[in-house]
């Protein structure tokens, strides 16, 4: 019973006290949503309701039980009891990077704990962006802009590295420290497999001799290959910034 008079005195304090201060932003161009302390919606903008599948904020209101299984299509159970556990206990900003499947496009969501005077965590808020995939010729630009020194060449002079979706997914992980033993694991294929698209895929096309792990590390990174996250990345997995 206590828990259950405690639940409602912090949802009165949102509405009363937190939300009014939200009204404003109900009509922006920005995905935003107010949570209690269990992830339930009790405030979005109307771009956020759209987003869900409704018309508006008052007809995502209506329908609660709806938007949580709407929420469900984006990610499981078990990972929203974490993601409220985690802002709720700790009282931190959480940075969540996904990929929706449902409109194939990735999304940067940062949730931020709501606290009421004596600073206890009431529920949080939720605004979410639309980030972009860095193509190989994002990274081409974005590196000749970077020196002054260089003279801009237009792109279709600069020959890309193409690399097949295998490559894309090996090169990353191997620049950010994983073995060939985990490689095999995430994508599935045997260690051999993993050796081959390093030796006679990425090594080649890198203009290395042989099998050189450090040196193709070396030179992805000086291309600014660390900066790129394939997509395929983030189809069944979920990366939490603490």
């Amino acid at each position: 019973m206590t828990t259950l008079v405690k639940k409602s005195n912090d949802n009165n304090f949102i509405k009363k006290i937190i939300i009014p201060a939200f009204y404003g932003f109900i009509k922006y161009d920005i995905n935003l949503s107010i949570h209690n302390s269990v992830g339930e919606l009790l405030f979005s903008t109307d771009k956020t309701a759209r987003w869900l599948g409704f018309k508006n904020y008052n007809d995502a209101i209506k329908n609660r039980e709806l938007v949580w299984k709407k929420m469900l299509t984006f990610a499981p159970k078990e990972f929203h009891e974490l993601h409220n556990k985690y802002i709720m206990d700790n009282k931190k900003i959480l940075d969540v990077i996904w990929f929706n499947q449902n409109d194939n496009k990735l999304y940067l969501g940062t949730s931020e704990p709501l606290l009421n005077i004596n600073g206890d965590a009431l529920g949080y808020k939720t605004i979410r962006r639309e980030i972009k995939m860095i193509s190989n010729k994002n990274i081409i630009e974005t590196k000749f802009k970077s020196h002054n020194n260089y003279k801009m060449l237009p792109l279709e002079n600069i020959q890309e590295i193409k690399l097949t979706q295998n490559e894309e997914q090996v090169l990353f992980m191997l620049i950010n420290g994983c073995t060939q033993q985990e490689m095999s694991e995430h994508l599935k294929c045997s260690r051999s497999f993993i050796a081959k698209i390093i030796n006679e895929g990425l090594c080649p096309k890198f203009s290395i001799n042989g099998s050189a792990s450090k040196m193709l590390i070396e030179k992805a990174i000086n291309a600014g290959y660390s900066n790129f996250i394939p997509k395929e990345m983030f189809k069944n997995y979920f990366v939490l910034s603490f």
